[in-house]
């Protein structure tokens, strides 16, 4: 793999890594909760991943944004991110608060009332990434005209000066901006990333990740402003690496880059397939940590991104995830 289908793989193989890390999260979150999984091991897993997982989305997001724009133009590229990112994000909002009576027992999320729901949207929902990021991708289409320096100097200033205000659609654009807008800069910088040896790769990304460790560690439970952003860089470097050492083991590199392909999909139904996946273990009587961490992870990555690549074969499952564009003739 060569030129941009190297970069384009490296790419999709860190949105493969990435949402895996998130789907992991999540349900060690869920079995810390239901005291499956205690002591300082989950803390520092949990700290850990949290410390880059969401900051290395919104960074390869950023990674094309200047290129969609100057394609496509202003009006086709909100068009855009309306059909793919606010569509899926309303879409499934409203099918949690409907599934909810009969999921919301063995799944995260969901809410009893449409208020609520409402409520928990303006205040930090369960897919608080996609709103997030349209409102990160319109900063980013206001601000086009900037050198990208300056937009990533300014969201990095907003962010270490703006007062919390307990609402998501200020807040979290506010904290995630830094990293679409890291992003934008380094896109054109990318290509150097190709030029790393997957060996030297692979050292890179475990210093960095064993540096991370122990910073994020030995930080406050509630990192500051600067220390949220460092991390969040710092981490996506690390993944970035690790990656590119990936893209030269394909048994390692293919299945998450499938699974970047289909991010969205994971990210938006990965819920109902871990809790089924923890339900069919406690049916067997099974809550051993490391069963309960692994398998119903892998089965909530791997079901969605099927869901997602059936989508060639059958296109009405691409309603789930996006708005179909319109066959020009």
């Amino acid at each position: 793999m060569a030129g941009v289908k190297q970069r384009v793989d490296v790419v999709d193989i860190m949105k493969g890594v990435a949402i895996t890390l998130v789907v992991l999260g999540h349900t060690g979150q869920g079995m810390a909760h239901r005291g499956w999984w205690t002591g300082p091991g989950y803390g520092r897993t949990d700290s850990f991943i949290y410390s880059f997982h969401m900051p290395a989305f919104l960074f390869v997001a950023g990674l094309f944004v200047a290129q969609s724009i100057h394609r496509h133009g202003s009006a086709r590229f909100v068009l855009d991110k309306l059909r793919v990112v606010l569509y899926p994000y309303l879409l499934w909002a409203i099918i949690g608060q409907i599934t909810a009576p009969w999921s919301a027992g063995w799944r995260s999320g969901g809410t009893s009332t449409w208020p609520e729901l409402w409520h928990q949207m303006m205040h930090d929902d369960a897919n608080w990434f996609l709103i997030t990021l349209f409102i990160c991708l319109m900063i980013a289409l206001l601000t086009r005209r900037l050198p990208a320096w300056q937009r990533l100097l300014g969201a990095v200033a907003v962010c270490m000066v703006a007062p919390h205000t307990g609402w998501t659609l200020i807040d979290r654009p506010v904290s995630e901006m830094s990293f679409l807008a890291a992003g934008m800069w380094t896109s054109v910088r990318l290509k150097r990333l190709n030029a790393v040896q997957p060996g030297a790769a692979l050292l890179g990304a475990a210093a960095l990740f064993a540096l991370q460790a122990v910073e994020v560690w030995r930080a406050a439970p509630i990192p500051t402003a600067i220390e949220m952003i460092f991390f969040g860089l710092q981490g996506t470097l690390a993944l970035a690496l690790f990656c590119r050492a990936l893209v030269a083991a394909p048994t390692l590199g293919v299945p998450m880059l499938l699974a970047g392909q289909a991010s969205l999909a994971v990210y938006v139904m990965s819920s109902y397939w871990q809790g089924l996946g923890r339900l069919l273990l406690s049916s067997m009587h099974c809550i051993a940590l490391w069963p309960q961490l692994l398998l119903p992870t892998a089965f909530a990555v791997a079901a969605p991104a099927l869901l997602w690549h059936l989508q060639r074969r059958v296109p009405a499952i691409g309603w789930l995830f996006q708005i179909p564009r319109r066959k020009t003739a």
